[in-house]
């Protein structure tokens, strides 16, 4: 493999992909997705390669994700591609994926502050809620929101309300 790339197949001077799309809730007078990480491949590949591509996967971002027929399905990162010839020989695309952090962003508003003295015609009042997906945290996660996400709203807010 080559120097001059990350483990997950991007240059050293290169970002991560982002994705953004506006309008994505209907409910909202203005939204957001916002989605950035690794754009990566799934392939099908001959199970003789499986040995090799266990030991790179440790060095660099390939998923083994099992067998699919007499197949080995295998997840690489695009950047990876055009460097993994050689170690994955012949293979078939099947699909695209994509490995990273989504966001969805929503804004109700501008509206009368309830209670009204809690207004002030010169600023604006932001009411954020930050919110984990359960499947996003190793522990169970509860309903009700966490100190961990308490604590990350507050800071988004004091952050937010300092620019508008």
């Amino acid at each position: 493999m080559q120097d001059d790339i990350r483990p997950d197949g991007r240059a050293f001077d290169e970002l991560r992909s982002i994705e953004i799309q506006a309008g994505v809730l209907d409910q909202a007078d203005g939204s957001a997705l916002v989605r950035w990480g690794i754009r990566t491949k799934k392939l099908l590949v001959d199970p003789g390669r499986e040995p090799r591509l266990k030991d790179l996967a440790q060095e660099y971002y390939i998923i083994l994700r099992g067998k699919e027929g007499d197949r080995l399905l295998v997840e690489v990162p695009e950047g990876l591609l055009g460097y993994l010839e050689d170690e994955l020989g012949e293979y078939d695309v099947i699909g695209d994926g994509f490995k990273g952090n989504v966001a969805v962003v929503a804004v109700h508003g501008p509206r009368e502050p309830i209670p009204r003295h809690v207004g002030d015609p010169y600023r604006a009042l932001i009411r954020y809620r930050y919110t984990m997906a359960p499947f996003s945290v190793p522990e169970r996660k509860r309903p009700a929101p966490g100190r961990r996400e308490i604590e990350i709203s507050k800071v988004s807010k004091e952050a937010l309300q300092r620019v508008i």
